[in-house]
């Protein structure tokens, strides 16, 4: 079942970055249906992501997930993922939904550390 906040401690180990591409979730929702839904994402690292989501997913549930790295040419990622939290979002009438990646490829595991660093520099540059 979706909570309605999440307190839970920040167990993030590597840096993530403010990021809204497009991703597709595919999994059993908290209705008990097979949903594949196109999300959004919030913010990303190499050990996960956070997504904003039409329908929510039980704490715990695997699924899957396939999002396109921009600015790399064909380099779709695609892996399983754990929930490990999903709360209402009544403001944008969605979902968010705390997503740990299962084990990467180490093609896709480079490709996605190469990504973020990218970002974490230029966003540094913003501030």
């Amino acid at each position: 079942m979706a909570s309605e906040t999440y307190t839970g401690p920040d167990r993030r180990s590597a840096p993530r970055i403010k990021y809204e591409g497009p991703a597709q979730l595919a999994g059993k929702s908290t209705d008990s249906l097979m949903h594949s839904e196109r999300c959004f994402f919030v913010n990303l690292s190499e050990g996960g992501c956070c997504l904003k989501s039409p329908v929510s997913f039980n704490d715990g549930s695997e699924l899957s997930i396939t999002f396109k790295l921009p600015g790399l040419l064909n380099i779709f990622i695609c892996s399983t993922v754990k929930v490990i939290w999903c709360a209402l979002y009544p403001v944008e009438r969605c979902y968010l939904i705390g997503l740990a990646f299962g084990q990467l490829n180490p093609y896709d595991l480079t490709a996605l550390r190469s990504f973020i660093m990218i970002e974490v520099r230029n966003q540094s540059e913003i501030v």
